[in-house]
């Protein structure tokens, strides 16, 4: 459920989900919404909670058990990889 996932990273960011909501935009009513009737949010407020949190969009709709690494606070491509990989240097 979105709700979880979303508290869990306020928890981890020491900030409430009310004021997490403040600080994205959103009315402070807003996650108790998403608590009471099991709501996910869409598009662009998706977005907003990704970049607040860090995370992708993936890993707030459960979609990945760990979140996105980070290289100097930028998500890293996995395109980076793959180039490697394809042509053996880095």
């Amino acid at each position: 459920m979105f709700y979880d996932i979303f508290r869990s990273l306020c928890e981890k960011k020491g900030v409430s989900c009310h004021k997490a909501a403040l600080d994205i935009g959103l009315s402070n009513a807003t996650p108790s919404i998403w608590k009471k009737r099991n709501i996910t949010p869409k598009g662009d407020t998706l977005a907003k909670i990704a970049d607040y949190f860090d995370v992708s969009i993936d890993y707030l709709l459960g979609s990945e058990t760990e979140k996105t690494p980070t290289e100097n606070g930028e998500r890293k491509d996995i395109l980076d990889e793959v180039d490697v990989a394809f042509y053996g240097d880095y």
